[in-house]
């Protein structure tokens, strides 16, 4: 049997205390469905004492946090790819994070996003997908 982690458990926990402690100085991008997890990841960052902030276009690559917060519909422009692309040419990325991944199939532009995950599947960069619900059927499509 397995057994799915329920939902604010801590499944983040190993993700923040990896980027905080073993990027030396790189940027892990965490994109999530919900306006509301910002506000969750960004007081989770507080407590640990964890530099985080929310995507913005006036971000600097050579001066991004260890985590840079990304809503899912930013992902899809242009501005927010030629950052991303600076920071891994930079050799400052380290990790991408799709959380609550799941959430992601009911988005209004779904094929948009999916698009968007295989783009940046193929930065040549670790995609880590987060889910405490996906369903099996889903697998498939995510891979």
């Amino acid at each position: 049997m397995y057994l799915t982690p329920r939902s604010g458990t801590g499944k983040t926990l190993p993700m923040l205390l990896m980027a905080h402690s073993y990027d030396n100085g790189k940027t892990t991008l965490v994109v999530l469905p919900v306006l509301s997890m910002h506000e969750q990841y960004l007081y989770r960052c507080t407590l640990l004492n964890i530099q985080c902030t929310t995507w913005t276009s006036r971000l600097s690559e050579t001066n991004s946090p260890a985590i840079v917060l990304v809503p899912v519909e930013l992902t899809e422009w242009y501005i927010f790819r030629d950052y991303t692309h600076q920071l891994f040419g930079l050799d400052l990325l380290s990790l991408i994070v799709l959380d609550e991944v799941h959430l992601f199939k009911t988005h209004a532009s779904f094929r948009d996003i999916m698009d968007t995950i295989a783009w940046l599947a193929g930065l040549g960069v670790q995609v880590c997908a987060i889910s405490a619900t996906v369903p099996i059927a889903f697998e498939p499509i995510l891979f």
